[in-house]
C-alpha cells in the first residue's frame, strides 16, 4: 500500500510535467508573437518597396505565424483546464487516500487506545497522592497543630495543584474519549 508521500510525490510529477507543457508553450507564443511582428513589418516593407515577391512571403510568414500562436494558444488553455488524468484513475486514488487514511486513523486509534488506559492508571496514581495528601493536612492541622475541625477546615486541605485525576475525569466524559478506550473509530 502506498502512503500519503508518495502519493503526493506521484500527483506533484504529473503537475511539474503540466506546468513544462505549459511554460512550452508560453516559449512558442512568445516566439510566434515576434515571428507575427516581424511578418508585419516585413509585410510594411514589402509595400513600400513594391515588392510582389517579398509582400507573398511576408503574407505567408504572417499566416502562419498568427495559426502557430493560435495553436499555441489552444494547446495552453488546454493544458491548463483539462484533467491531467481520467476519471478512472481519479476514482482510484481517490480510493488510495481513503485507504491509507483509514489505516492511519485505526492505527491511531489503537495508539490513543493504550495511551488512554496508561492515562486511567496515572489518574489512579494521581488520585491516591490527592487522597495522601488531604490525609496528611488532616494529621497536620489536627492531630499536630491541634486546630479544631470547623465548617470550613474539616481537619484535612484539598489538594490544589492541576493533577492528572482533573484532565482524566474531564477527557472521560467526553464521548469522544470513550471511542478511544474501544480502539477503533467505528
Amino acid at each position: 500500500m502506498k502512503n500519503f508521500e508518495e502519493l503526493k510525490n506521484n500527483l506533484s510529477k504529473l503537475i511539474a510535467k503540466n506546468n513544462v507543457e505549459i511554460k512550452e508553450c508560453d516559449k512558442n507564443i512568445q516566439i510566434a508573437e515576434r515571428a507575427i511582428e516581424k511578418a508585419e513589418a516585413d509585410i510594411t516593407s514589402a509595400e513600400s518597396l513594391v515588392d510582389p515577391k517579398k509582400y507573398s512571403q511576408a503574407k505567408d510568414d504572417l499566416w502562419t505565424a498568427q495559426h502557430t500562436k493560435e495553436l499555441y494558444v489552444k494547446r495552453k488553455d488546454k493544458l491548463e483546464t483539462t484533467s491531467l488524468i481520467t476519471d478512472e484513475e481519479k476514482h482510484r486514488i481517490d480510493n488510495e487516500i481513503q485507504t491509507i487514511a483509514d489505516a492511519t486513523n485505526s492505527a491511531q486509534f489503537k495508539r490513543a487506545a493504550k495511551l488512554a488506559k496508561e492515562l486511567e492508571s496515572i489518574a489512579a496514581e494521581s488520585n491516591k497522592m490527592a487522597e495522601e495528601y488531604e490525609e496528611l493536612y488532616k494529621l497536620l492541622l489536627s492531630d499536630v497543630c491541634k486546630q479544631p475541625k470547623g465548617i470550613f477546615n474539616q481537619g484535612g486541605k484539598e489538594y490544589s495543584g492541576n493533577t492528572v485525576r482533573g484532565c482524566y475525569y474531564n477527557l472521560k466524559d467526553n464521548p469522544s474519549y470513550n471511542i478511544i478506550l474501544q480502539g477503533n473509530q467505528n
